[in-house]
């Protein structure tokens, strides 16, 4: 005699059983078709176990491979080549101002000059102080930078 413990016991394995089977048909029964479409969108699933693949999926996914190392090489070059723009165009700006400063001063009088505590000699020397000056801004935002003070235009008539 079976005691109605174990029936139940039975049904209820019954109908696991046929939930699993239908979970499965669920499923798309070849599993070839699912890692093919996969791999055609450039995406390769790990879980599908590498050496169960077929030629043409070796194939497919050789060819995702290099199409990725292409595309960063591309991308890589395309930053590189970005970045060598900028320096170049920042260096021609700067390049740009230097020769708008010097063409500044050169055209000062030797009077003009004195007033703002700069030598006809010393125009290239004031163009680099400047520069540094600048630097020493912007690397050392809390230290001022040191401009000597200009000089007093003294009249020999007050004194």
């Amino acid at each position: 005699m079976r005691s109605p413990d174990k029936s139940i016991y039975l049904s209820i394995r019954c109908k696991s059983s046929i939930l699993f089977i239908l979970c499965d048909l669920r499923c798309p029964v070849n599993r070839r078709l699912t890692k093919e479409a996969t791999m055609s969108n450039n995406e390769f699933d790990p879980c599908t176990g590498i050496r169960h693949l077929t030629p043409q999926q070796w194939t497919a996914l050789r060819k995702c491979i290099v199409e990725r190392a292409h595309a960063e090489r591309r991308r890589a070059i395309r930053r590189t080549l970005a970045g060598i723009w900028r320096l170049i165009r920042s260096g021609w700006h700067h390049i740009q101002v230097r020769q708008e400063a010097r063409a500044t001063l050169r055209s000062m009088t030797d009077r003009e000059l004195w007033d703002i505590g700069v030598s006809r000699s010393g125009i290239e020397a004031a163009i680099r102080r400047h520069e540094t000056d600048a630097e020493v801004e912007i690397l050392h935002p809390d230290i001022q930078a040191v401009i000597p003070p200009k000089r007093d235009i003294h009249c020999e008539a007050e004194s």
